[in-house]
């Protein structure tokens, strides 16, 4: 596999996509390709990228197919209401992800974020652009288990406004419905969840910024909490609140359970009916109870083994 050494490198890329297309389409670049065009990483192995729409997602797509790359796995393809991810791979080895809109059922590619988006190429049907450094620390910081640490570093250390990156957060809730949300909800991957688990592994963040990701992450383990209540049937309010608080340290107010409830039932996790709370039965997850019970989820005791981040220096 030829690794992209440099910006110019990927910019290259970039025209040979233009040049199989006759109509403009604006391409994000996200992970290491990002890293690799703000010039705080030398090369990258893979292309990641960002389409905002959805007609455009496929005429990347055909065009990529066209350079003779292959689709090797859609990761979303089981998800409704999701954005599209595909993972195409090059007759060099080269790897391409595909993004439509949402970056494999995490953050969506949002309005504010492609306004901070520097534009780093500019051809006959091609924009390209990549996102700005605050929005890469946050896109890094959700992955969960496949986040990588060097380069959040390396973001932090060149300079982040971090307060953009708090806003923005809070700016892409909620970040699923239905199904996608209760799933990351009950897995411990979700969003709020991954990315306060992560951010931990720093020291010397601003506590502004680190209190406001904690209490956001906060309101998704009470909502996975309630979810886990009500796997083995409907409860009325009273009795779930009593439940919830007696049964969990962290959280010790019924108003707290009874927000957690409506936030869900707006999501469409869970169903009201008077004072009675269930949740669909499409919506319990055995088999994530059982993987859950032998601690392989990146959870609040275990954070599925991430690496120890060393201390940020000024």
């Amino acid at each position: 596999m030829s690794p992209f050494s440099g910006r110019e490198a990927i910019t290259e890329f970039l025209q040979d996509v233009d040049d199989q297309l006759d109509q403009s389409v604006k391409v994000y670049l996200v992970g290491g390709s990002a890293m690799t065009a703000h010039q705080l990483k030398d090369q990258t192995k893979d292309i990641d990228l960002v389409l905002g729409v959805s007609a455009e997602f496929e005429l990347v797509r055909d065009a990529l197919l066209d350079m003779g790359f292959v689709v090797e796995n859609e990761p979303t393809a089981e998800f409704e209401d999701i954005g599209r991810t595909l993972e195409l791979a090059g007759e060099t080895g080269v790897q391409v992800d595909l993004f439509e809109e949402q970056i494999v059922g995490k953050l969506r590619l949002s309005t504010e974020m492609r306004e901070r988006a520097e534009q780093i190429y500019g051809g006959e049907s091609v924009a390209g652009f990549t996102l700005s450094k605050e929005d890469m620390f946050l896109l890094k910081g959700v992955a969960g288990r496949g986040y990588d640490p060097e380069d959040m570093l390396a973001l932090v250390r060149s300079g982040l406004q971090f307060s953009v990156v708090g806003e923005e957060l809070e700016a892409q809730l909620p970040v699923n419905t239905g199904t996608v949300e209760a799933h990351q909800l009950y897995s411990y991957s979700h969003p709020l969840m991954t990315f306060e688990q992560t951010i931990t592994r720093f020291d010397g963040l601003p506590s502004e910024f680190t209190d406001q990701v904690e209490a956001l992450a906060d309101r998704a383990f009470t909502e996975r909490t309630v979810i886990e209540h009500l796997q083995t049937g409907s409860l009325e309010i009273e009795i779930l609140c009593r439940k919830v608080t007696d049964n969990d340290d962290s959280i010790d107010r019924p108003e707290t359970v009874r927000k957690a409830v409506t936030n869900l039932a707006e999501k469409g996790v869970v169903e009201r009916d008077g004072s009675d709370v269930s949740q669909p039965r499409r919506f319990h997850f055995p088999e994530l109870q059982a993987r859950s019970d032998r601690g392989e989820f990146f959870t609040p005791e275990g954070c599925g083994g991430l690496e120890v981040v060393p201390r940020i220096e000024s």
